[in-house]
């Protein structure tokens, strides 16, 4: 079921933003009068074909991808160049139909000529085109030929383009259109798609102290939403809450002055004052965790697993609970949240790791005592630490350790110890009995790579307020307004919002070393990335669709002869020089930047498939 929603959720992403970018082309190609042949979602064989007027709708077998065949974008054929004979259909005297397939189902009937001259094309303007033939009596011929002639050639039936139904016979203003019409068309969907996000999700509303709850803790003690906080206090410290922005101000208080103390939240539910006492939640955002608010300890309550060339905290789990960080104690969460705020990153090399000490408290150990005496000496690598089961039959002079993980790799090995072997490295775990369970007791190194400050730096929420390094959450947020017109602005600030982050990022691969070639994602990465925002409903779905229509948008801008960016530039090359680029030159630019942009797709492609595994 998962892979079905993921796969419809991939479909309908990238399906909307090909379908809109390759409609905007068509939209200003048929208003500049240019022949549109095909209109294609897809690649591949066609599994659908329907034409509507002269142009071809279809969808082919991949969803991946899409294509408008405009007249003239590319040369166009010479159809009779190499054909000696042809069948011809006529309508009121005007030829309709030009049969190069001799035996073709629909000729069968037709006569056949031998082809003496033709224009198919009219470049000099005459205003007519015509076909001369000679007939079976060596008669000579000249007919008009429609407009719209259809030339069939085995399968293939393509209509004829007159010069003046193509794309260089249009004026350079009509031609940018036609070329910057598809990533324009992506950024209308944006602004749309991101629109109805705002009317979907609303506005933190900052004007009243009504709360929105999303901790299952606060409700289970009655601080539902809806309720209005009143007041929070610590001790010497209280303030009346009338707006959330006192909720603010109380908290920039309880983090300048390095408070670790629980907060009592004073607030009325259904015309009753109630209080509650609770940890604030510290999230560390530039490490992807957590802590756990009902711990005193500086234990991790959740994390948000990465494992990358811009940020790893693979060897963290929940329930560990940090000791050390670079040979420094960790008191509490705001000694960690220091590390974060003053961290750097960016080099690409080992010195972007912090050295954490955790301590991991498991109670998955069972133990069957051996016939004998042992001593339990694990082989491994400092940064993993198994859960065990040790099991050893009366009599026999072997010891099985079976791992039940390995780090993060999910791996199951066994490890059998014989007498005799030798042991290279020792790990103390202290096993004891509580409840009567086994408890294991772990103390693990491990390194943690947060997000490099320049990536940071980069990242808003979807009202644009910057992400900090570190801040503090607790289990409730501002009450929703909605309005048609923040949404509006919304659309448009999102959109723009998006833009940049996209600069952003590419200017990192050049600035911060680890944002690298291997940090793009392409169409399984992009796969991946919908199933899992599927995954959490239909309005983060819209977040992602808008993001990656500006992605798109912006990136076909980009001055690649392959790409609409490309040929504008060809574009303003004829209006500087009033001529306009060597056909051949121009051909083979976009052929070579056309392979090289393939290499790169399959090599992010490649890079996707392994990240999976």
């Amino acid at each position: 079921m998962d892979f079905v929603l993921g796969f419809l959720a991939f479909v309908f992403v990238l399906g909307l933003i090909i379908l809109v970018h390759e409609g905007g082309h068509m939209i200003f190609a048929k208003k500049a009068g240019i022949l549109v042949r095909e209109f294609a979602f897809g690649m591949g064989p066609a599994i659908f074909k329907k034409k509507v007027g002269e142009t071809v709708y279809s969808i082919r077998i991949f969803p991946i991808g899409g294509f408008c065949a405009i007249a003239g974008e590319e040369e166009e054929d010479d159809f009779l160049e190499k054909t000696q004979y042809v069948k011809l259909k006529f309508k009121n005297g005007t030829v309709t139909d030009i049969y190069l397939t001799l035996n073709h189902k629909d000729a069968q009937d037709l006569e056949q000529f031998e082809v003496v001259d033709y224009d198919l094309y009219d470049e000099h303007k005459r205003g007519f085109l015509f076909i001369a033939v000679k007939d079976g009596e060596g008669n000579l011929k000249k007919y008009g030929v429609s407009q719209t002639a259809i030339v069939h050639e085995g399968k293939q039936s393509i209509q004829i383009a007159p010069y003046d139904r193509t794309l260089g016979a249009k004026s350079l203003w009509k031609r940018f259109m036609v070329m910057f019409g598809g990533p324009l068309m992506n950024f209308f969907l944006a602004i749309v798609v991101f629109v109805i996000l705002g009317l979907g999700q609303g506005f933190s509303n900052y004007d009243t102290n009504k709360v929105n709850v999303n901790d299952s803790y606060l409700e289970e003690s009655g601080f539902t939403s809806g309720s209005h906080i009143e007041k929070m206090e610590i001790s010497g410290h209280s303030v009346t809450i009338e707006k959330y922005q006192d909720i603010d101000l109380f908290l920039d208080y309880y983090l300048d002055n390095k408070i670790t103390e629980k907060i009592a939240i004073t607030y009325r539910n259904n015309g009753e004052s109630k209080q509650v006492f609770i940890y604030p939640q510290y999230a560390i955002f530039n490490m992807g965790i957590y802590s756990n608010p009902r711990s005193e300890d500086v234990v991790i309550g959740y994390v948000a697993t990465v494992d990358d060339d811009m940020s790893s905290n693979s060897g963290l789990l929940v329930g560990d609970q940090i000791l050390k960080i670079n040979g420094e104690d960790i008191n509490n969460w705001l000694d960690v949240a220091r590390f974060a705020n003053n961290y750097v990153g960016g080099s690409g090399t080992e010195a972007d790791y912090l050295n954490f000490v955790v301590l991991r408290v498991s109670n998955k150990v069972t133990i069957n005592k051996p016939a004998n005496t042992v001593t339990i000496l694990a082989n491994s690598s400092d940064e993993t630490i198994f859960e065990t089961e040790i099991n050893n039959e009366e009599g026999k002079e072997e010891l099985t350790i079976v791992p039940k993980t390995l780090g993060s790799a999910n791996l199951y090995l066994n490890f059998t110890l014989k007498d005799g072997s030798i042991v290279i490295k020792q790990y103390e775990v202290e096993i004891i009995e509580k409840d009567g369970e086994l408890i294991a007791r772990q103390t693990i190194r491990t390194g943690v790579k947060p997000y490099s400050k320049s990536i940071m730096d980069t990242q808003y929420d979807v009202e644009r307020n910057k992400i900090p390094h570190s801040g503090i959450i607790l289990g409730f947020t501002p009450s929703r307004k909605f309005s048609l017109h923040k949404s509006l602005i919304f659309g448009i600030n999102q959109t723009a919002n998006s833009t940049t982050v996209v600069l952003d990022t590419l200017n990192m691969l050049f600035s911060d070393k680890t944002v690298t070639i291997k940090s793009l994602s392409g169409p399984v990465g992009i796969y991946k990335i919908t199933s899992q925002i599927a995954s959490m409903g239909f309005l983060p779905l819209l977040g992602l669709l808008g993001m990656l229509s500006v992605n798109v948008g912006l990136l076909n801008l980009f001055p690649i002869p392959a790409l609409d960016g490309g040929r504008i530039v060809f574009l303003g090359y004829e209006a500087i020089t009033k001529k306009k680029p060597n056909p051949k030159v121009e051909k083979i630019l976009i052929f070579v930047t056309m392979i090289l942009l393939l290499a790169l797709m399959a090599f992010v492609t490649l890079n996707d498939i392994i990240r999976l595994f």
